[in-house]
């Protein structure tokens, strides 16, 4: 039975890749459950109910799959290259290392990141702000981010925003911001010209 539900739930999928654990967890429980039905068929009924199961959790979990990977693509505008957090952190390796390898690489190029802005006291006509990999908000989210988990964005042009708690898409010219070892410039060690901003 509980295998049927976490298939009917495998379609959460398509809000993000993370929740594949769904069909996973679907396809897993129905192959326990055939297994025990198997070994004590005199006593256990539900092999059908498990199959129902595994092909709810592997059909609805591949087209959420898919439809996140499409939505992925089609959202990074042509010339951007798509950049995440986890390739602007420091490798734990070499300490020593204060701006990552990957960064530095970056700095100069059109990058597409996403992102959660950092609340300040002004609410419109935003030309600057912070965006964190996390909003802040949530009991699980990091209280005292990283430098390489801030990026302080400018918007170039006639661009500007207002403040929103929703997840932010911003493309445009990456930097490593020098003066941060100084602690002369914050405690964000990159920045974003920005010329691109979604919702």
């Amino acid at each position: 039975m509980s295998s049927a539900v976490f298939g009917g739930l495998s379609m959460l999928v398509v809000f993000d890749w993370s929740l594949i654990v769904v069909p996973l967890a679907g396809v897993t429980l129905a192959l326990l459950a055939i297994r025990r039905i198997r070994a004590l068929p005199e006593q256990l009924t539900g092999q059908r109910l498990s199959l129902v199961g595994i092909s709810l959790s592997l059909t609805l979990g591949a087209i959420g799959f898919v439809w996140v990977a499409v939505a992925r693509a089609v959202e990074v505008p042509p010339g951007y290259t798509p950049v995440g957090y986890t390739e602007l952190q420091a490798d734990p390796d070499h300490p020593e290392q204060q701006v990552p390898p990957k960064a530095t690489e970056l700095s100069g190029k059109k990058v597409f990141i996403r992102g959660y802005m950092y609340p300040g006291r002004q609410r419109f006509g935003l030309k600057k702000f912070i965006i964190s990999r996390e909003n802040g908000y949530c009991k699980f989210c990091t209280p005292n981010p990283k430098p390489t988990d801030l990026i302080v964005v400018n918007l170039a042009g006639d661009l500007e925003t207002r403040y929103t708690r929703k997840l932010l898409r911003l493309g445009g010219r990456f930097e490593v911001n020098e003066d941060w070892a100084s602690g002369k410039s914050g405690h964000a060690l990159y920045r974003l010209e920005a010329d691109y901003i979604r919702w």
